[in-house]
């Protein structure tokens, strides 16, 4: 990317982070029950020489979401009193959130319970609703928020700063309510790999209302939902600081919006005013499973990060869904690599991330570098930046993440075929533990689903790792690619390498009310494609004559037809 075009991006949204070296020492999980563990720092400024690219997990690694703000997209504003005068007064509003507890505030969406049990229990047991991790910035930080802004010389002025406070939501134009932050449980009976016994529930959304006339939005458009479910630690501190959105006057006194705080990124925990909270690793042989309430327009595919997954959706009301994801922490193998940035020999690789003649990395060359990294593998790259530095990677990962992660997958990866790509209605769930797979959803070619996953050959430890792929897709879906009548379908699945070659796996598949389920595991890895290949037995017809007389015929039609008793087949 350019300078200048770098400035341009710096200028439309700005994230400003400060350090507390101490806060890293707090951290009450030993290092092997964390929810990340590695092999050894990756900070790339450890060598401001090199340029490094980390290929990490769904949610395992991103900063703490933030119920931060109604935003008025044409005046740089956020909507802290009257919404209904916010939005009247806008063409585009963007809603960005988090779900509250069902129980008390009786919106949507909203989260009605968790509960968990141990892996071959059937029954679950309710996790208790503690309370918000309350986003909401105290007095102290904004002084010190107003303090940062006031020193830079780049900045005149700051316009609004946002409560983080959430809003209620408003039926009449279709806006989702947001709480003040992530929702916190207890379960004592069941504690984590880390011996913590609460856990944090974060439902994130980002909404869009588009052309605001006559009273009401002409588009809604839900951009981001998932969930995450995090075992955590809670530790109090007067240096932990709550994250801060606000809208500054740059120089020249135009309007920029502007985020402030600590995330999880690089410390691996959250923080809000007065308290930490540390992430630890799940006990893998415990099963969640969430209870959400969600407006039935949160259409489309779904992908997660869980072992074993399940989910089932039903109808409360127009309009309102309830949808039931469960299923058991899935560990992710993580990994990065890295080369010397301005060697010759490695300047495709620079030029793969930022393109040709970048004027950004010339002047990097021309003062010494400055750390460069190429951001975490997010699930909207899919395979082909994997691809491109795999020679680079070594075979065994640097590190792993305990996850339970479940996302919806954004419009523009649900392709073209008209039997997949349908948002009025949840499709379908994706799953898998590969360190990356593919953007899109499976891919309809010559009577196979197709599926591309990735991963390093070594787990953490050394030992092969061992793949999983689990597809949840409605049943007439499947008929609708297939062509196929409303009879039962059956069907197999097979993985296989590169070269097309069958891998070793254990299969499964099923149909029940209406979903197909079907799983891939214990395949291997570096690069493998998962190929489900369905089939429906055919009507026939035969015709059958009596054993007795008079001489009686009859014919037969079915998807396996058979004569009855007195019958035999002519």
């Amino acid at each position: 990317m350019p300078r200048r075009s770098l400035a341009v991006l710096l200028a439309l949204s700005l994230i400003v982070g400060f350090a507390n070296p101490a806060a890293a020492d707090l951290n009450p999980i030993p290092s092997d029950d964390r929810e990340r563990v590695l092999t050894k720092p990756w900070d790339s400024h450890l060598d401001p020489r090199k340029f490094w690219i980390t290929y990490g997990a769904l949610g395992g690694l991103s900063i703490m979401p933030r119920p931060v703000f109604l935003k008025n997209m044409t005046k740089e504003d956020f909507c802290e009193t009257s919404l209904t005068n916010c939005v009247e007064q806008s063409q585009t509003v963007m809603a960005s959130g988090q779900a509250t507890f069902c129980a008390e505030t009786q919106q949507v969406p909203c989260v009605e319970k968790l509960e968990i049990r141990k892996t071959g229990q059937t029954q679950w047991q309710t996790a208790k609703f503690e309370n918000y991790w309350d986003a909401t910035p105290s007095e102290a930080t904004l002084a010190e928020f107003r303090k940062i802004v006031e020193s830079q010389k780049n900045f005149s002025g700051i316009r609004q700063i946002s409560s983080n406070k959430g809003w209620a939501s408003n039926t009449a134009l279709k806006l989702m309510g947001s709480g003040p932050g992530p929702l916190m449980f207890s379960a004592p009976e069941f504690p984590s790999k880390g011996g913590t016994t609460k856990y944090l529930v974060e439902p994130t959304f980002i909404q869009f209302l588009n052309n605001y006339r006559q009273g009401r939005f002409t588009s809604i458009t839900y951009d981001t939902f998932y969930v995450n479910v995090r075992p955590i630690a809670e530790v109090t501190s007067p240096a932990a600081m709550a994250s801060v959105e606000a809208v500054v006057l740059s120089a020249s006194g135009k309007p920029m919006h502007m985020g402030f705080g600590v995330g999880a990124h690089n410390r691996n925990y959250y923080s809000v005013d007065g308290r930490y909270a540390y992430a630890a690793g799940f006990d893998p042989s415990l099963e969640l499973q969430i209870t959400m309430q969600i407006p039935s327009e949160i259409g489309g595919w779904f992908h997660s990060r869980l072992t074993d997954p399940n989910f089932q959706l039903s109808t409360i009301s127009p309009g309102v869904s309830r949808l039931v994801i469960s299923g058991a922490s899935a560990e992710v193998p993580i990994t990065n690599t890295a080369v010397e940035a301005f060697d010759p020999a490695n300047e495709k690789y620079l030029d793969y991330t930022f393109g040709k003649n970048n004027e950004d990395m010339e002047y990097r060359r021309q003062n010494g570098g400055g750390g460069m990294a190429g951001g975490f593998w997010d699930p909207n790259n899919g395979l082909d930046s994997f691809k491109f530095w795999f020679s680079k990677i070594d075979e065994q990962a640097k590190g792993r993440i305990s996850t339970w992660s479940v996302a919806r997958m954004p419009i523009q990866r649900l392709g073209n075929n008209p039997c997949l790509n349908r948002t009025d209605r949840i499709q379908g769930l994706i799953n898998t533990n590969a360190m990356v797979y593919q953007s899109l959803v499976p891919e309809y070619k010559n009577g196979f689903l197709n599926y591309e996953v990735m991963g390093v050959h070594k787990d953490l430890n050394g030992e092969v790792q061992r793949g999983q792929y689990d597809l949840i897709m409605r049943s007439d879906a499947a008929r609708c690619l297939y062509r196929f009548s409303s009879a039962p379908v059956s069907g197999t699945i097979t993985v296989v390498d590169s070269n097309g070659q069958p891998q070793v796996a254990t299969t499964t598949l099923g149909e029940s009310r209406g979903w197909l389920r079907l799983s891939a595991k214990n395949f291997t890895f570096s690069n493998k494609t998962v190929r489900v290949k369905l089939t429906q037995p055919r009507r026939s017809t035969i015709n059958c004559v009596s054993t007795t007389q008079p001489v009686k015929t009859r014919k037969i039609t079915g998807l396996n037809p058979r004569c009855p008793d007195g019958f035999r087949r002519r």
